[in-house]
Order: C-alpha cells, then structure tokens, then sequence
C-alpha cells in the first residue's frame, strides 16, 4: 500500500511540475500587454519628434531581438532547473543551472541598461535626457523591473 501511494504522489509530483512548466514557457504567449503603453507613455513624456519616434522604432527593435535571444538561452535552462524538483536543495547540479540562469538575468538588466543609455545618447536633446533620468525609475516599474519607488508599508 504505501508503495503505491508512493508512486502515486510521485506521479501527481511530475504531471504537477510538467504542467506548470508547460504553463510557464508556453510559446504562444500574448505580447507582453504593456509593451505598446510604456512605448507611448516615453514618446509622449519625453515629447518625441516623428523623426525621434523613428529612431526609437528602431532601438526598440534591437533591444527586443537582444532581449528575445536572452529568453531563448533561459527557457531550457529553467526548464531543466524544474526538473530537478526531487534533487536535494544543495545539489551541484542545481546549483550550476541557477547560476546560469542567474547569469543570463544580469545580461537581460545589462540590456536593458544599454538599451536606455542608446535612447538617451543618441535620441534625447539635453531636455530630455533630465527628463529621461526622471523617469526612468517609473519606465522600469511599468516594465515590470526593479528600479521602481518601494511599495508602501502594508497598515
């Protein structure tokens, strides 16, 4: 009997893990929602000009081929580090996938980062670039990114 159970729960384990991994790196997933909104909201902040918006387009562009490539490299990896839910905490084997990925989240904030530095080099007149810098921690937060004001304390 309590080989079954077992075997049972270890069944429901890996359906449980295959499914939410499914979930999570579906391909077919939605453009992201906001996308499109923080694209209007720093065009319409920072008062682009169509030749501005233009280039824009075009950094955009870049930025999320460099961003779309970072994904692709993470996907199997986060895939295996879930796999590997009957692993103990302290294997090697996890901890070398973690820091991978963890790896490819900095390249993704190094992207990012350069990404804005092109906007604002290239792109902005001086007025905007003080306004950029304004923003930015608000851009970030929109984007779903750290770099956002803290969360009120909860009562």
């Amino acid at each position: 009997m309590k080989n079954k159970s077992a075997w049972l729960i270890s069944l429901l384990v890996l359906l449980n893990v295959f499914l939410l991994g499914t979930i999570w790196f579906s391909h077919n997933k939605p453009p992201h929602p906001d996308r499109q909104e923080i694209r209007k909201f720093v065009e319409r902040e920072l008062q682009f000009t169509e030749k501005q918006i233009a280039q824009y387009d075009v950094l955009i562009k870049e930025h999320q081929q460099e961003m779309r490539s970072i994904h692709q490299q993470m996907r199997p990896l986060k895939n295996e580090l879930f796999q590997m839910i009957a692993f103990p905490e302290d294997s090697l084997k996890t901890k070398i996938v973690s820091e991978q990925i963890a790896k490819l989240v900095i390249q993704q904030d190094l992207a990012t980062l350069k990404h804005f530095r092109k906007v604002r080099n290239n792109i902005c007149t001086d007025k905007q670039k003080a306004l950029l810098d304004s923003l930015l921690s608000d851009i970030l937060a929109k984007m779903g990114r750290q770099g956002g004001p803290p969360p009120p304390p909860r009562p």
